[in-house]
């Protein structure tokens, strides 16, 4: 019978940002806005893992004007958020 639909096979890194895991929001207040970005990091591996995950805001131009580095370590099977 085999596969009779498409299908995509996504091979990612042991740790890794969880399917729907980047959240961002903006908080809107007269001339001010303030972006909220929440991402969801959990290392699938055996081993425990340091990593850096980094932000950039890109104005309409296509300029980086604000970046954000925020690092983490996970444990074997640790999930976390990051806000």
């Amino acid at each position: 019978m085999g596969i009779f639909r498409p299908v995509h096979l996504v091979v990612t890194n042991e740790l890794r940002i969880e399917p729907f895991g980047v959240h961002a929001w903006a908080e809107l207040s007269g001339n001010t806005a303030r972006l909220n970005i929440n991402t969801t990091v959990k290392n699938y591996g055996a081993l425990q893992r340091a990593f850096t995950i980094v932000h950039h805001l890109i104005d309409k131009n296509g300029r980086a004007v604000a970046t954000i580095n925020e690092k983490g370590t996970l444990r074997s099977a640790e999930k976390m958020n990051f806000r």
